[in-house]
């Protein structure tokens, strides 16, 4: 049988063994491209190289095309947000290698990405990863996804075959949505794998531990952002609520400062500058806090940190606030809120810190102030004050 019979056996193989992920299988169009090196997907077709294909035993192929199915279910193909597209690979497949492992669909091939320090969210791995790489000085080669094309020389083809059949693993990768409509593809996932849901769980075939996963997939969330406005509101607005003093050992309050009817005071925002956090994030934590100056018209500092204090700026409740981030190294904690105790004499109504949390360097002490961590990768782990997972 050539590669694409042996991939839709695979398939017709997978809705009687592993139905969850074979009727999801099913919606992928199967599109011999021999660029991709192993195998790909972008949330409509599953790329595969035809030898790649050929060489595999049939227990690979079914951990192949799950891990394909893996990366559709949990919207890796629409949660890459410019991130590093070999990062943001290899983070996605260390995710879904340990599920498919331990629930043993099939046999990992050869070379698969599997356990270490790596099990947890793809933006999580993400974070571990990219840090990791910049502690060692191999940083990865961009946000850009490279064309999967099939045109050029021959030596240009192999080339491309090798860069992409790094990138894409021996498990098979990942690449951004062909929907221009992220809600659109959203929406299809979503219908896909509720299709699936039904069938794998009539079977009696639903795989162990996949419940908590899957009640979180289809689960509606609250807008992080709205989040965000809302710890404002009700811990930051000194019209509905008292300012705050927390730490491990006490949990008093202050009376409302000095403040008109219509000014919440000052707000500190934090950003961490250790290159975890992409543009098209800070232009909305901007965007969020301009929308909340004019709500509270609070005065704000905005200051960059990644081991040290690189930059603070002050912005009056009249002025449009404007991220210039500098920076780049490591992530401390500490330098941020010492520079705040220092520096900034004003009754700080809130401190806001823009971060994927991938460290362990906080204050010994909680602050006299209310803190919200507002944290991309899905950490959630912190010593003091709120959290709210950016997405």
């Amino acid at each position: 049988m050539n590669a694409r019979q042996l991939l839709e056996q695979t398939r017709t193989r997978m809705l009687a063994d592993f139905p969850l992920y074979g009727v999801q299988a099913m919606h992928l169009e199967l599109v011999e491209k021999e660029s991709v090196g192993t195998a790909s997907t972008d949330g409509k077709h599953l790329f595969y190289n035809s030898g790649f294909i050929v060489s595999l035993s049939r227990p690979e192929r079914i951990f192949l095309v799950a891990h394909a199915v893996m990366h559709v279910m949990l919207k890796h193909h629409l949660r890459r947000n410019g991130r590093d597209i070999d990062d943001w690979n290899e983070a996605g497949d260390y995710s879904i290698n340990w599920i498919l492992y331990n629930q043993r669909v099939g046999t990992m091939p050869t070379g698969g990405l599997l356990g270490g320090s790596y099990t947890d969210a793809a933006e999580v791995n993400y974070s571990r990863l990219h840090y990791n790489k910049q502690e060692q000085n191999e940083p990865g080669d961009g946000g850009q996804e490279q064309s999967g094309g099939d045109s050029g020389s021959g030596e240009g083809k192999k080339s491309e075959q090798q860069q992409n059949a790094k990138r894409y693993g021996s498990c098979g990768g990942v690449m951004d949505s062909a929907e221009p409509d992220p809600a659109k593809a959203e929406a299809e996932v979503q219908a896909n794998l509720m299709e699936a849901v039904q069938i794998a769980t009539k079977a009696g075939k639903m795989p162990g531990g996949m419940e908590r996963v899957i009640k979180e997939l289809v689960a509606p969330e609250a807008d992080c952002w709205d989040l965000i406005s809302e710890w404002v509101s009700d811990t930051c607005d000194t019209d509905r609520s008292y300012a705050r003093i927390s730490n491990r050992s006490t949990d008093e309050y202050l009376l409302p400062g000095d403040y008109s009817d219509d000014e919440l005071g000052t707000l500190v925002a934090f950003i961490d500058t250790s290159g975890s956090i992409n543009s098209a994030a800070l232009k909305k934590f901007a965007a969020k806090l301009n929308g909340l100056r004019q709500l509270y018209e609070f005065n704000c500092y905005v200051g960059y940190c990644d081991t040290r204090v690189g930059r603070v700026d002050y912005f009056g409740r009249d002025e449009e606030i404007v991220f210039r981030p500098v920076g780049g190294g490591g992530t401390r904690f500490t330098p941020a809120f010492d520079y705040v105790d220092k520096e900034i004499s004003e009754d700080i109504a809130g401190f806001i810190y823009f971060t994927d949390l991938c460290c362990s360097d906080f204050p010994s002490m909680a602050p006299r102030y209310p803190v919200l961590w507002a944290v991309t990768g899905g950490r959630n782990k912190v010593p003091f004050g709120d959290v709210v997972n950016i997405k």
